[in-house]
């Protein structure tokens, strides 16, 4: 997963852990271009080698199929990131694993109120808090998706399909009530 909760890690900065899921993120891309450039190859490798048109119902089924084949794989890399994520906040998890904090989360008392820091919401809601960090992981995992193109077009990526997976739907929603 592009996020996870190592067991017996000491809690640490909301900042320094985002910079090495960054790091996570960038290394994946480039391994998914690299992957989707080598399944592109591969393609057109199949296509030239039993001259088939493209424009044949045999070859667009092919074409499906492996398409189908690539959106399973990003479903199924994404999922197990959104599970990490649920791992991170389940409190379940958590205590069945005796596990520490992720973060360093400080709390004061100002004005009889309690504050934390980072907080969970910001107001404004661009500066930063854990809501918008775990908002940003979430949204690097779908960005992987972006990093292959269509299969099936010139342009484009499998981002509706991916978003649009129940599978994807529910480990969101999972997300979110865990949140």
């Amino acid at each position: 997963p592009l996020v996870q909760r190592v067991k017996g890690a000491k809690p640490q900065s909301m900042e320094d852990f985002d910079l090495k899921h960054k790091e996570r993120v960038g290394m994946r891309m480039m391994k998914i271009g690299d992957g989707g450039k080598e399944i592109h190859k591969f393609v057109k490798d199949s296509s030239e080698a039993l001259k088939v048109s493209k424009l044949a119902p045999s070859w667009k089924a092919y074409v499906d199929f492996v398409s189908n084949v690539v959106i399973e794989g990003f479903v199924a890399s994404i999922a197990e990131s959104l599970q990490g994520v649920c791992n991170i906040f389940d409190p379940e998890v958590i205590a069945k694993n005796e596990m520490l904090p992720l973060f360093e989360v400080k709390m004061e008392l100002a004005d009889k109120k309690i504050i934390f820091e980072p907080p969970f919401l910001a107001k404004p809601v661009t500066d930063p808090s854990l809501r918008l960090t775990v908002d940003g992981w979430l949204r690097d995992f779908f960005t992987c998706v972006t990093a292959m193109p269509r299969l099936d077009m010139n342009a484009g990526d499998y981002m509706y399909e991916i978003r649009s997976h129940f599978q994807m739907q529910c480990l969101l929603a999972l997300v979110s009530e865990l949140l």
